[in-house]
């Protein structure tokens, strides 16, 4: 039964945590994928097969070219050196292999919405549109989604990084992380004046609060979002003006404290006693994905995500 209006009883999971600044130290050693610029251009080319198959050939070329000179009679006069080359070469791919590619099957997810929302790749409700910007660009619309969606082939995954570009068109853009289903997840939601935090447990929502972020959003402008899902934190940040901002670093994943909650019903009045109940929140893994309910409207584009390890 669609229960919805919660009123949590305890305040502790209201409020925001107050992070000082030792705690701040330990958090940026928790997130060990915060690499340099090079390691994350490398992470992005994962799965572009286009890039790996120029790369293959211009090296390929240079190979052909080189033997025809002198390879051979360089080979033929130093056999040693030679050998120390292809050994050392051994290494260094060895050693990059896995920064070029996913360790296995699983670790790397992207959509870009050209050929529309596979059934493979996402469950969703409500209406969700593989759609168009305003310069022709492929991304994904998202309104009336009261349960949301998610990115199927990562159900799995416990620690995780997703990147992708959204705008707000009505109301607020919202996000789903540590979804175990539909009806299980942390849900985030950006308006151009506040961040609101929520748990969905058993169809129930449990709000955690909302602050002012006071940054400069604007409607129908692209900002792009970073997520990190590692252990029981959450962090995100996004880009505006050029600028990289952390709007939120909590700790509202993994096993959470119970919460006692109201439940109220438009169709039916509950008995006495039986309008209360114990909901447990655990996030302790499960997949990302969009939620945009009633007339909000938002759109998304450019999405990858990593499973960390």
């Amino acid at each position: 039964m669609p229960w919805k209006g919660v009123t949590v009883s305890e305040g502790h999971l209201c409020q925001m945590t107050d992070l000082n600044e030792a705690s701040k130290r330990l958090i940026e050693e928790i997130f060990a994928e915060e690499r340099k610029a090079f390691i994350d251009w490398i992470r992005d080319r994962k799965g572009r097969p286009s890039f790996w198959l120029v790369i293959a050939t211009v090296a390929s070329l240079a190979v052909l070219v080189t033997l025809r000179h002198s390879a051979l009679q360089f080979a033929l006069a130093y056999p040693q050196i030679l050998l120390n080359c292809l050994l050392l070469s051994l290494i260094v791919a060895t050693f990059l292999a896995p920064f070029i590619w996913p360790a296995r099957p699983g670790d790397y997810f992207s959509d870009k919405f050209r050929k529309g929302l596979s059934p493979a790749k996402w469950e969703f409700d409500g209406e969700w549109k593989a759609d168009r910007d305003e310069n022709g660009k492929p991304c994904l619309t998202v309104t009336n989604s009261d349960r949301g969606g998610l990115a199927l082939p990562c159900l799995s995954w416990a620690d995780f990084e997703v990147n992708f570009e959204t705008r707000i068109l009505s109301g607020y853009t919202g996000w789903v992380v540590r979804a175990s289903s539909m009806n299980e997840y942390v849900h985030i939601k950006l308006s151009v004046e506040q961040l609101s935090r929520l748990y969905r447990v058993a169809t129930v929502w449990i709000p955690l609060g909302a602050f002012k972020h006071g940054l400069p959003f604007k409607l129908s402008e692209w900002y792009p979002v970073r997520i990190v899902a590692r252990s029981n934190w959450l962090t995100i940040y996004i880009v505006v003006d050029g600028k990289r901002y952390r709007i939120l670093q909590e700790e509202i994943l993994g096993i959470r404290p119970p919460v006692a909650v109201e439940l109220r019903s438009d169709r039916i009045e509950l008995p006495y006693g039986q309008n209360k109940q114990l909901l447990e929140p655990a996030f302790r893994s499960g997949s990302f994905g969009f939620r945009v309910h009633a007339d909000n409207r938002a759109q998304f584009r450019k999405l990858r995500a990593y499973h960390l390890r």
